[in-house]
């Protein structure tokens, strides 16, 4: 499966901007690192292009953000799945980020168990909300399935967009 998930990968972000410190090939280096880990974490295709979506989404598989060196949310989210907490010890919050691979399989873990949980919450609303879109609604708010494009402009709507083409370009 790694191979899949390292095209799909690149399928969004063939190459690091110019802006960022990284070469290409680094690059490629470390987005097998991610699709190792994402492989390694989630049970099937369609969860590990899930996973792929969440980072996607959440980081655009940013070198800093994976290191850990920029977090999102005014620093109160970490690695390339943008997890706060959550009751989470700190020592154990950061290390779910790092470029290596055991810290990125830790990241993939959480992103993976994260989605699941969410996708199970929502599915207890009714099969109309055990569906993509109210999973990544859920993950990225942590209180709702329910996406409004007047409370959500386009961020979940989006995800859903991507997993949905991921899926049909790579299979599930």
């Amino acid at each position: 499966m790694t191979p899949t998930i390292l095209a799909a990968i690149l399928s969004l972000l063939p190459a690091p901007p110019a802006t960022w410190a990284e070469t290409p090939d680094d690059y490629h280096a470390r987005a097998t690192v991610i699709a190792e880990a994402i492989a390694a974490e989630t049970p099937s295709k369609y969860w590990a292009l899930g996973v792929v979506t969440v980072f996607w989404h959440e980081s655009h598989f940013r070198r800093s953000v994976h290191a850990g060196t920029r977090r999102g949310d005014h620093g109160r989210a970490i690695c390339l799945g943008q997890h706060q907490r959550n009751g989470r010890e700190r020592a154990a919050w950061e290390a779910l980020a790092g470029v290596d691979p055991e810290a990125t399989r830790r990241c993939a873990r959480a992103t993976y168990r994260t989605l699941r949980r969410a996708q199970g919450w929502c599915s207890q609303w009714g099969p109309g909300r055990a569906g993509m879109l109210s999973t990544f609604t859920a993950y990225g708010t942590g209180r709702t399935c329910a996406a409004s494009r007047a409370a959500h402009p386009e961020w979940f709507f989006a995800r859903a967009a991507t997993h949905a083409w991921l899926t049909r370009r790579f299979g599930s």
